[in-house]
């Protein structure tokens, strides 16, 4: 059919008209044929949605409002952009300003806004400046107000570099102390942005129940109907190289080891500790950063060493790890 799983919002969703539109625009052949065929195999309660997408297309709206933050900060990281005049001019190239100009409804806007100001200047200056201040409480840039120049941090190259969004930094920033247990790092860790769209099903709470049970050697706060509590189980299952058997959660647990691995790759949690570490050294948040470092590389949680051997097949660790254990 047309339902397919997208890891972005945790459950399965209808093929997007985009992709449908694409689909089709492939199905001839424009160097031997004059025209193509292409067939839609789905229910019938969604038949005449695709019917209708097809044969009255609606113009398609710009979401890039939503990520003007993440965006402006790769442009300043690559240094395309160095202060507010010319992100302004740069966000003119962008497909949003031509949906703003064309249905201004849409984006907070009126007619007369438009006919006032075609070019919409001042709106495009307004974007600009709230996400360039959003970027500098985040630290990800400095933002001087005066001068309007924008000049990147190390931690806003990192984020941009390996895809973390502004919202992700700023839950960091508020969440991260001076002292820092295990639990409380993986605690933050589910605070991600990232992972708000994921949803707890009725049908998966069995296994995840059994796979705190086997698999979560730190404590979690019982509450089944907190995405947190299945991202944190989830979280140290795939620490502890645990198996999942549900075909959702095993694509959950895909999409949380491929945020974390990138949450904690080379720099991005060691740029947002640095400033406390200039005031003191402190020698557990130190500690606790190069464990999960070791961990996600090396997916060594309190298991035998073998396990970083990634020549050695998954039934020889587990009988390894059994005699180990017999002794």
């Amino acid at each position: 059919g047309t339902e397919i799983y997208d890891q972005s919002h945790g459950t399965f969703v209808d093929l997007s008209i985009l992709d449908v539109l694409q689909i089709f625009g492939r199905a001839g052949r424009p160097q031997f044929d004059t025209s193509g065929t292409g067939i839609i195999i789905t229910t019938h309660d969604k038949l005449t949605h695709y019917l209708k997408s097809m044969t009255n297309q609606f113009p398609i709206e710009s979401n890039f409002i939503n990520l003007l933050a993440d965006n402006l900060n790769a442009e300043v990281a690559l240094g395309t952009v160095t202060n507010i005049d010319e992100a302004v001019e740069w966000l003119s190239y962008t497909y949003l300003f031509v949906r703003m100009r064309i249905n201004p409804q849409v984006y907070g806007l009126t007619y007369a806004d438009v006919q006032e100001e075609p070019m919409l200047e001042t709106k495009r200056r307004e974007l600009i400046t709230a996400a360039a201040m959003l970027l500098d409480k985040t630290h990800m840039i400095r933002y001087n107000e005066r001068t309007g120049d924008l000049n990147i941090t190390d931690l806003g190259r990192t984020a941009s570099h390996y895809y973390i969004t502004c919202e992700t930094m700023e839950v960091f920033n508020s969440m991260v102390r001076k002292s820092m247990t295990q639990g409380y790092v993986l605690e933050m860790l589910t605070r991600c942005s990232d992972f708000q769209q994921l949803k707890v099903r009725k049908e998966e709470l069995t296994e995840l129940w059994s796979l705190k049970d086997q698999y979560c050697e730190l404590r979690i706060e019982d509450a089944p109907e907190d995405i947190h509590w299945k991202i944190n189980i989830l979280l140290q299952t795939y620490l502890s190289r645990g198996r999942v058997n549900g075909s959702s959660l095993q694509s959950d647990l895909n999409y949380i080891s491929q945020v974390i691995e990138s949450i904690f790759n080379v720099r991005v949690m060691w740029n947002v500790l640095n400033r406390y570490l200039i005031v003191s050294i402190q020698i557990s948040i130190v500690s606790v950063y190069i464990r999960y470092t070791i961990i996600c590389n090396h997916k060594d949680y309190n298991t035998l060493h073998l396990r970083q051997d990634n020549y050695t097949s998954k039934k020889n660790y587990r009988l390894y790890e059994n005699i180990d254990r017999c002794y």
